[in-house]
């Protein structure tokens, strides 16, 4: 199994023989820096690649195994996703734009002779986590729970309208109407 270093994800295939390879790499919070996500805090991924080529097309699979770190959506703490997931795609050897846009293949310039698949590994990994991020039940920050109990309880003084910023919007608009 080769290991690419610095977390680059290239994979040599000038001269790849027919048949599978495997390819390995490990995802850390770098990656999702790189490409701009605050969302993710930190990240621990075994990337595994492996490539079956067959004549001028090579199938490709993604098998990730790990955790990344977020923000719980209900108390702000940071919550360890695990992600574990395996995608298929198909890679063809052609010019850039050669296929439409809803097919479900990569497109390689044979001149290029490397492969890279960083922008694959990281839309695989942000599409397979959950859209609600929240800890188990009895697991978020008990006072950040009770704070927003006590922010959502009629009355409060956080929340009541003597307090509002648009208080006087109402005001304002009716006069409007009444003129």
């Amino acid at each position: 199994m080769y290991n690419a270093q610095n977390n680059e994800f290239i994979i040599g295939i000038k001269g790849l023989s027919q048949g599978k390879h495997t390819f390995g790499f490990h995802v850390g919070k770098s990656l999702f820096e790189d490409f701009g996500n605050s969302q993710i805090l930190d990240a621990d991924i075994d990337v595994k690649i492996e490539i079956d080529k067959e004549g001028r097309r090579m199938t490709l699979a993604d098998y990730s195994e790990g955790y990344v770190v977020v923000e719980c959506d209900r108390c702000l703490d940071e919550l360890k996703l695990p992600v574990s997931f395996k995608a298929d795609v198909e890679v063809v050897f052609g010019q850039e734009g050669a296929g439409s846009s809803d097919d479900e293949f990569l497109v390689a310039d044979p001149a290029d002779g490397e492969l890279d698949v960083t922008q694959f590994v990281y839309d695989y990994i942000c599409l397979n986590l959950p859209i609600k991020r929240v800890h188990n039940d009895g697991e978020c920050n008990s006072q950040m729970l009770a704070r927003l109990q006590k922010a959502s309880e009629p009355g409060t003084e956080d929340m009541s309208a003597a307090n509002s910023p648009f208080k006087d919007l109402d005001k304002l608009l009716n006069k409007e109407n009444n003129n």
